[in-house]
């Protein structure tokens, strides 16, 4: 819970949508940041929305570390690939995804990492909750157990 400079997944605990996030800070300052914004009703807060729209509860015991990542800029590109396997096409699906917006802008040709992407993914939840997600990236990427290493 005290990890810092991490990708993560909080799944929905009702449905099978998911939310991708990165945070520089402790995991544990960034839940409490999430929980705040909930408490106040925050604009632009895609955990807090998909609660209010669905009456759904959010899964905070099942968060998944992603990723270790101290380079922000790498960190975000990440984010934002894990957040595009999951939710390909240019709006935000609900369903999928409970963040407001897709991440950091990246290049179409990231696309076709998708599949390997979403099977990380699938790998790193697994012992938390059955799922079906996941993403990849372009550049140079290789396995590294369950991360994504961009070269």
């Amino acid at each position: 819970m005290n990890q810092k400079n991490v990708v993560y997944h909080i799944p929905c605990n009702s449905c099978d949508s998911c939310y991708i996030g990165e945070t520089g800070n402790k995991f544990c300052t960034r839940k409490y940041q999430h929980e705040y914004d909930i408490k106040t009703q925050k604009k632009k807060n895609g955990i807090g929305d998909h609660m209010r729209k669905s009456k759904h509860k959010i899964n905070w015991s099942n968060k998944t570390f992603l990723e270790i990542e101290k380079d922000w800029g790498r960190r975000r590109i990440k984010e934002a690939l894990y957040i595009n396997s999951i939710n390909p096409s240019s709006e935000i699906d609900p369903t999928k995804l409970m963040n407001p917006e897709k991440g950091t802008e990246i290049a179409a040709c990231w696309k076709e990492f998708h599949p390997e992407i979403r099977s990380i993914l699938k790998k790193a939840t697994a012992k938390n909750m059955p799922k079906n997600i996941s993403r990849k990236t372009s550049r140079k990427i290789t396995r590294n157990k369950t991360n994504l290493q961009i070269g």
